[in-house]
């Protein structure tokens, strides 16, 4: 039974290392992010776009959809996720996370964008683009 096993074993070191190699799969929605996993997730996904939003936010409510359209609009370029901010303060801290919503834009584990409001969607995603090096790619 063990030498079945070594396959298994075989095939979780490879699926641990499919970001490394380009493999990984991007999610077709918004994935939940935390303090505990934001690290992670930059480190797997790159680029990855987070809304942070805020419980009784009326721009994060209409920001929203708008996000989620994004994330259909960018699917398999860039993997978006949310951040309740509220229940994940060790973010809020790093980052200086103090208007809502607040995108923020990261690169090969690095944020090298931030935006703090709720603008058109062409806008956003523009800005989105830019900041990544998309700019042309459909």
């Amino acid at each position: 039974m063990s030498a079945n096993l070594l396959p298994l074993s075989i095939l979780c070191l490879l699926l641990a290392l499919a970001p490394a190699s380009g493999l990984q799969e991007f999610p077709d929605s918004p994935v939940t992010v935390k303090d505990g996993n934001l690290d992670s997730l930059v480190k797997l996904y790159s680029p990855l776009v987070i809304d942070c939003w805020k419980i009784g936010c009326g721009s994060c409510k209409l920001f929203s959809p708008t996000f989620d359209e994004m994330a259909q609009d960018l699917r398999g370029q860039v993997v978006f996720g949310k951040l309740c901010i509220d229940q994940n303060r060790k973010t809020k801290q790093k980052y200086h996370v103090s208007g809502y919503p607040t995108l923020l834009v990261f690169k090969n584990g690095t944020l090298v964008y931030s935006h703090v409001g709720n603008h058109p969607k062409s806008e956003l995603e523009g800005l989105i683009r830019s900041s990544l090096g998309l700019d042309g790619l459909n």
